[in-house]
């Protein structure tokens, strides 16, 4: 049985592992960051399914939201739980699942596993030149834009 205590925490644990972390960065170029919070959580809210189900909406803002990974993170997840249409096939909607964790899981693995694997010695000799090239290259452009911001900032007092 399905009860709203079990929906919740499937929410809450699915929102704390969320993206859209990068809206940060916005905070830069505004003066408070609680209007960027806001709009972070509204948009996964309502991408997500959490707010009006996904299958209420209209054919275009369907496919839009189908393009996020926010409805397979509530709406399909629900749907599945209680028989409903989702959206696309259940494997085609397992696939967007996969699809997602792997926009995802890739960058953090080559972020966390291959320095591991590199300071283990078990690394091909591509990764020992990959690596530092990339890790450079995102360096620059997070430098970029930190710099950036930095000339954008404003500070307000009390």
């Amino acid at each position: 049985m399905i009860d709203a205590q079990n929906l919740r925490k499937v929410y809450k644990i699915n929102t704390k592992k969320s993206g859209l972390k990068g809206a940060s960065l916005l905070c830069f170029f505004t003066t408070g960051y609680l209007g960027i919070s806001w709009m972070r959580t509204a948009l996964f809210e309502f991408f997500s399914g959490a707010m009006i189900p996904v299958a209420l909406f209209p054919g275009w803002l369907k496919t839009a939201a189908c393009c996020t990974p926010f409805p397979y993170m509530i709406q399909v997840l629900v749907a599945v739980l209680l028989g409903q249409d989702t959206m696309l096939s259940l494997p085609g909607a397992y696939g967007m699942q996969v699809i997602w964790i792997l926009v995802f899981l890739v960058p953090y693995g080559f972020i966390c596993v291959v320095p591991v694997e590199i300071l283990r010695g078990s690394a091909s000799l591509y990764w020992n030149f990959a690596l530092p090239a990339v890790s450079i290259g995102f360096f620059l452009l997070a430098r970029a834009v930190f710099y950036r911001g930095i000339r954008h900032y404003e500070s307000v007092g009390m």
